[in-house]
């Protein structure tokens, strides 16, 4: 391919890139065409476009603690279902995930939403941190610990049971 601005060949490669989303300067690494002898980049067409938006919103989620597109698609096809079949069961739209899988970031309460529906190991800290905050009450002024609450939400960990796909190391530790 020739670059169209000085005509000489263009090379790809991989190219950084900064990028401000909602505020917030993040970078990017892109394969992208670059002419070895002006340095142009092509960065053109839809394709590219969407590309790019889809690393930048990536790199905004990855900073935030958030699923990215690749973690969504992996969750999804782990639990060996189809875009419906997951958002039904996720409690979210089909539009929705196709929209966050489009580069679209997704709030932090839908993210829990969809990593306690679909991610063990998540799922397990949040029940772990749940189990935490019922099993201690304050009583005159001091926090105690509530041993009957603690051994019931035990009791529920130990006994979740995972679906033939869950692996060892995917599976919590009881408290």
């Amino acid at each position: 391919m020739k670059c169209v601005k000085c005509g000489h060949t263009m090379f790809t490669g991989q190219t950084t890139l900064a990028a401000e989303i909602r505020g917030e300067k993040v970078e990017v690494t892109l394969d992208l065409p670059q002419c070895e002898n002006c340095g142009r980049m092509l960065l053109g067409g839809r394709k590219g476009r969407r590309l790019y938006h889809r690393a930048v919103s990536d790199a905004y989620r990855t900073k935030h603690n958030l699923l990215t597109s690749r973690e969504i698609d992996q969750l999804r096809r782990g639990m060996g279902m189809t875009w419906t079949q997951f958002a039904d069961y996720a409690d979210v739209g089909v539009a929705t995930l196709k929209r966050w899988m489009g580069g679209e970031i997704q709030t932090h309460s839908l993210d829990s939403l969809v990593r306690l529906k679909a991610d063990y190991k998540y799922a397990a800290r949040a029940l772990a941190e749940l189990a935490s905050r019922l099993a201690t009450e304050n009583v005159g002024g001091r926090t105690t610990t509530v041993p009957v609450v603690r051994r019931y939400v035990t009791a529920r960990i130990t006994r979740f049971e995972y679906p033939a796909a869950a692996t060892a190391d995917t599976q919590p530790q009881a408290a």
